[in-house]
């Protein structure tokens, strides 16, 4: 059994320890700024996008 499934985004219930870079990306984005979120891979970018 694998712990850390993959292949699909993290469910938003399992996102922990974001809420301050959440709502900053969030601020941000209501203020008319772009955003780049940029990382390597399976860092969880897809799971932050979808929880906006």
């Amino acid at each position: 059994m694998n712990l850390f499934p993959f292949g699909m985004p993290v469910p938003k219930e399992e996102i922990i320890d974001r809420e301050d870079f959440l709502r900053t990306i969030k601020s941000r984005l209501l203020m008319g700024q772009n955003l780049v979120l940029a990382g390597p891979r399976r860092i969880d970018k897809t799971s932050i996008v979808l929880e906006l």
